[in-house]
């Protein structure tokens, strides 16, 4: 048990920045929150919890639709594309200032 923890530890730590900087920029910058009602709407139907149980399977599913169509929507519009440039500008930018800082400081990192 103490080796998987540790393992998963030591990916976790290796990919934790760009991995977690990825999901945050999706859940900030597009529309994942129909993807999540569309779970739990479908989670709802299928344990037979009420009012969703009755709901036509039409209104259960058409959240993945929806967010199927935002998705293709984004993409063919270049707001993807637009997006992931202003997050590498931006970090691109955060790099610099660091740099600077740390120039300026004596060159110490932190």
């Amino acid at each position: 048990m103490a080796g998987t923890i540790l393992t998963v530890t030591a990916v976790f730590k290796w990919c934790n920045y760009v991995w977690l900087q990825s999901i945050l920029f999706t859940l900030q910058e597009s529309n994942v929150y129909l993807l999540f009602l569309a779970l739990i709407l479908l989670g709802l139907k299928l344990a037979g919890v009420e009012p969703v149980a009755h709901w036509s399977w039409w209104w259960v599913l058409s959240p993945f639709a929806l967010a199927a169509l935002w998705w293709l929507w984004s993409d063919l519009s270049g707001r993807t594309t637009r997006l992931a440039a202003m997050a590498d500008e931006q970090r691109k930018a955060e790099r610099l200032a660091e740099a600077k800082k740390r120039l300026h400081s004596g060159g110490t990192k932190g």
